[in-house]
């Protein structure tokens, strides 16, 4: 389970990184504010391709070299 929490961790990292609020995160995706709360504190299970979306959305504000960032491309483009 540290896996998934770290994987919080840096989404919330990012989003804030970037001056984001969860709510415009949330009405990017149509989603509440209180879903992508609930996602930063582990409230709601985070699956890996909503990881994979915050991955992409986020990507401004992430290191190039990031593993999720060429996972979220390589599935983009169809390739594993």
């Amino acid at each position: 389970m540290k896996a998934k929490r770290h994987a919080r961790e840096e989404i919330r990292t990012w989003r804030e990184n970037l001056r984001l609020s969860q709510q415009d995160v949330a009405d990017v995706f149509g989603w509440k504010r209180d879903a992508v709360s609930k996602i930063e504190t582990g409230k709601n299970n985070l699956y890996l391709d909503e990881y994979l979306v915050l991955v992409k959305f986020l990507a401004a504000g992430i290191p190039t070299d990031h593993p999720a960032l060429a996972l979220a491309e390589r599935l983009r483009d169809g390739t594993r």
